[in-house]
């Protein structure tokens, strides 16, 4: 597996959901610097609502983790050139839910929640370092890394993550 050399420095991966009620059961996994922002030029993409982070991890490595979480949801990916993936998959929705029919919003948040723990364990498994991220402070950081950097794209510009 190649890696851009841009992307194997800190930052963060990231679970992206959409506010667009039709999108319940869809995430985004992504890497970025900054993932606050990204959720931000995502919006700009043609995509009726905006996305939020649901979840972020602080990494050493982003594009190793990235492999590692879009692996972990392999059997989830909605298209292979695209990392957009269900919840919920389509293929195994009458297993999980007992019946072939649309996952109720408890459903989807306790999947949801299994994944991040997936992902985490793998993380923890291939002694990649890593945090999970107050995503709340995510927006704070972005804010000070823009008033701080020299470079904008540079990770380290509100200190370093690690």
């Amino acid at each position: 597996m190649s890696f851009r050399e841009d992307q194997k420095i800190p930052g963060f991966v990231y679970i992206l959901k959409n506010l667009d009620p039709t999108w319940a059961n869809r995430i985004k996994v992504g890497l970025s610097v900054d993932p606050h922002e990204r959720g931000k030029q995502l919006f700009t993409t043609g995509v009726p609502f905006p996305y939020w982070t649901y979840h972020a991890w602080a990494v050493t490595n982003m594009a190793i983790a990235e492999a590692i979480a879009h692996n972990v949801l392999i059997d989830h990916r909605i298209a292979n050139n695209r990392e957009h993936f269900d919840i919920i998959p389509m293929h195994r929705r009458e297993e999980i839910l007992g019946a072939f029919r649309e996952p109720e919003d408890f459903e989807i948040d306790s999947c949801l929640g299994s994944l991040v723990e997936l992902i985490d364990i793998e993380y923890q498994c291939s002694n990649l370092f890593h945090y999970s991220v107050d995503t709340h402070q995510l927006r704070d950081y972005s804010i000070q890394r823009k008033k701080t950097a020299q470079n904008p794209d540079n990770p380290d510009a509100y200190g370093p993550l690690f």
